[in-house]
């Protein structure tokens, strides 16, 4: 993953980083976890995630948070 060095974080870069933390961190990983792997907020990963699931790229456990 080549981030862009200018010390922001697009929109593109923030999701790529999202999917990569939760496809290589095992079988359940949560939103803090993503958050802290990823150094993207928790509210930020939160729709990632969100969209993930609507795209079928992810799930929700609905016995967790």
């Amino acid at each position: 993953m080549k981030p862009t060095g200018d010390g922001t974080s697009s929109t593109t870069e923030r999701v790529i980083r999202t999917y990569f933390a939760l496809v290589t961190g095992g079988d359940e990983v949560g939103i803090t976890d993503l958050a802290a792997a990823t150094g993207v907020s928790k509210a930020v990963v939160h729709r990632i995630v969100r969209h993930f699931v609507d795209y079928g790229l992810a799930t929700h456990n609905p016995v967790t948070r």
